[in-house]
């Protein structure tokens, strides 16, 4: 992830942040009821989203949770996979 992209993630992170504060008054279940969620909060993490799914390689917007695991578990899968390869490669038969 370029630089570039990480700050904007943490910039929009905070503004999720910012969003939540402006109702102190909500508990977390409260601001993320889905029938009940404030504009600018919806707002604020459909923008984070669209910055993490370009973080981990979509080439356009997620539209549905499941375009988006996949996407997240490929890329688990071409980080993690050199990890599979060297603990094969180090064990020995006796």
């Amino acid at each position: 992830v370029s630089g570039t992209l990480r700050y904007q993630i943490v910039e929009s992170g905070e503004k999720v942040l910012a969003a939540r504060n402006l109702r102190p008054e909500r508990t977390l279940a409260q601001h993320y009821d889905p029938a009940d969620m404030a504009p600018e909060l919806i707002a604020a993490h459909d923008h984070l989203d669209d910055l993490v799914d370009r973080a981990f390689g979509a080439r356009a917007i997620c539209t549905t949770e499941a375009e988006r695991q996949k996407i997240l578990f490929a890329r688990y899968g071409e980080l993690t996979a050199p990890l599979f390869t060297v603990a094969a490669k180090g064990r020995r038969r006796k």
